[in-house]
C-alpha cells in the first residue's frame, strides 16, 4: 500500500465521522474547540495517562493550550482529532483519533484492503466505567459494519495492561510488535488487529 493510498483511506475516514457522527448510549464524538481546555488539561496533564500513552509531558493551561490550538489546526486540514464527550454533561473526558500506522503500508496481507488505526485516551477519572469499552465496540461496528472497511488496528504499550484488556475485550487479536522512542526510553508496543470476518 502507497503512502498516498494510506493518507485517502484516513481523509474517506475522516469525512464519514464529520458526515455521521459517532455516538453511542453514554458518549459521543465531536470536533474540539477552544472552548474545552479546561477539560482537555484536566487529563492530559496527568502523569500515568502520560505514561501509559506516550503523550507528551504537559503541565500548564499555557502547554495545554497550545497542544490543543495545534490539534484544531490539523484538524482543519483534516478532523481526525475528536473529543469523547459525556453524555448530559458535554463535558469532553478524552479524545479518539483516528490514523494509519506506517507499519501497515508494507504488509502483504493488508494489500488492497480498506483500514485504520486508532489511538485513544480517558480521563483516569471516568475510567472502570465501561465507557471506553462501549466506544470502542461501536466504533469497530460502525467502520467495519457499516462503512465497509476491512480492517481495524490499535496498540498498547506491553506495561499497559487496562489497553490490553480493553482491546481483548473488544475481539481484538495480537497482530504484531514494534519499539517506540519516547522520552528517550525504547517502549515495546503490542500491536492489536480486528477484521470484518472476525465480526461474522
Amino acid at each position: 500500500m502507497t503512502e498516498d493510498r494510506a493518507k485517502q483511506l484516513i481523509r474517506e475516514a475522516a469525512d464519514i465521522m464529520t458526515a455521521y457522527p459517532v455516538e453511542t448510549e453514554r458518549l459521543y464524538l465531536r470536533l474540539f474547540t477552544p472552548d474545552d481546555l479546561e477539560d482537555f488539561f484536566e487529563y492530559i496533564s496527568q502523569k500515568e495517562l502520560q505514561r501509559l500513552s506516550g503523550n507528551p509531558e504537559i503541565n500548564t493551561r499555557k502547554e495545554a493550550r497550545e497542544s490543543l490550538e495545534w490539534l484544531i489546526g490539523q484538524n482543519r486540514i483534516c478532523p481526525t482529532r475528536f473529543a469523547i464527550v459525556l453524555r448530559g454533561t458535554g463535558k469532553v473526558i478524552g479524545n479518539f483519533c483516528i490514523n494509519f500506522y506506517p507499519f501497515l503500508l508494507h504488509d502483504p496481507a493488508l494489500e488492497g484492503k480498506k483500514g485504520l488505526s486508532l489511538s485513544f485516551v480517558l480521563n483516569e477519572n471516568y475510567q472502570r466505567r465501561g465507557l471506553m469499552s462501549e466506544l470502542l465496540k461501536r466504533i469497530i461496528d460502525y467502520f467495519l459494519k457499516e462503512h465497509g472497511f476491512d480492517f481495524i488496528n490499535a496498540g498498547y504499550f506491553d506495561f499497559n495492561e487496562g489497553s490490553k484488556r480493553l482491546q481483548e475485550k473488544a475481539g481484538m487479536h495480537p497482530y504484531i510488535e514494534h519499539t517506540f522512542e519516547h522520552n528517550g526510553e525504547t517502549l515495546n508496543v503490542k500491536e492489536m488487529m480486528i477484521c470484518r470476518e472476525d465480526l461474522q
